[in-house]
């Protein structure tokens, strides 16, 4: 064979390789969402994010999260509307209630499986509060597979054994920048801070599914790759609220537009003396 040939062929090889790492990278930034999914329990949590709902019933002004703000990604919201200040569960979704939010959790994720979720709730003591760690605190709940419900809700069984540990699990979201960039809103009272225990009522509950959901979807791979997820506890008035929030969502389809999936390895085979890769031939 000669020069020309081998320089033909190692060519084509490199060729092969580089149109190899392209595709699998575009596949791997395929492989997930674009849906980002916001999550609220008690006001002003559920109001401040009323205009990223679908349902026209209680969102009437109509869908924003369409592409939102030609972020590329589309912004859903869920939460419970109240009668009263008397009513204490709530109607709709994600009921202060443990059966009613975990089987809408699962409901949520398995439709959008979103790239990026953020769920929060009501805070009497800190503006915005980013928890940064969820303890364990319904490992018995999980064990027992009997969830806990004020209204009489039945959770489908069984319950993944990796909710069953005693794992302290951590936010992915980037806490340090969405911290910042509160902090920098002009009438913005008091400190946005980071937080390590959402406490053990429905906001620890929901912040340990949200960190579990990544936990389980991870891998760029996947086709539910979740990128980041974490809570927030909100302490402040409602348009307050609606800016930080903002600021916050700004800070998630920023950091996610940056995320670029790992280029594909090669593969040796050692006993032939000669390296492999993947569509390079």
């Amino acid at each position: 064979m000669g020069r020309f040939q081998l320089s033909v062929l190692a060519g084509l090889c490199i060729l092969g390789f580089a149109l190899t790492v392209e595709l699998t990278a575009a596949s791997a930034r395929a492989a997930g969402s674009n849906n980002i999914v916001l999550i609220g329990y008690w006001n002003p949590a559920g109001k401040m994010i009323k205009s990223f709902s679908t349902n026209k019933e209680i969102n009437p002004d109509g869908w924003i999260g369409k592409n939102w703000k030609n972020s590329g990604y589309d912004v859903y919201s869920f939460f419970p509307t109240f009668k009263n200040e008397a009513d204490l569960v709530g109607e709709g979704d994600f009921r202060v209630d443990y059966a009613s939010t975990y089987n809408d959790f699962l409901r949520v994720t398995k439709d959008l499986k979103p790239i990026a979720m953020i769920g929060y709730g009501s805070s009497m003591s800190d503006p915005w509060d980013v928890e940064e760690e969820y303890p364990p605190y319904f490992k018995a709940m999980f064990e027992s597979g009997n969830i806990e419900s004020r209204v009489n809700v039945k959770v489908p069984g069984p319950i993944p054994d990796s909710l069953k540990t005693d794992r302290t699990l951590r936010s992915s979201l980037p806490v340090e920048k969405i911290i910042q960039a509160v902090n920098a809103i002009q009438d913005f009272p008091l400190i946005a801070k980071g937080g390590t225990d959402p406490g053990n009522f429905l906001c620890g509950f929901l912040g340990y599914l949200l960190a579990w959901y990544h936990q389980e979807h991870a891998d760029f791979r996947d086709e539910a790759y979740n990128a980041m997820a974490g809570f927030i506890h909100v302490g402040v008035p409602l348009s307050q609220a609606i800016n930080a929030q903002e600021q916050t969502l700004w800070v998630v389809t920023h950091a996610l537009a940056q995320l670029e999936p790992p280029l594909p390895l090669a593969s040796t085979d050692l006993r032939q003396g000669h390296l492999k890769f993947r569509g390079s031939y």
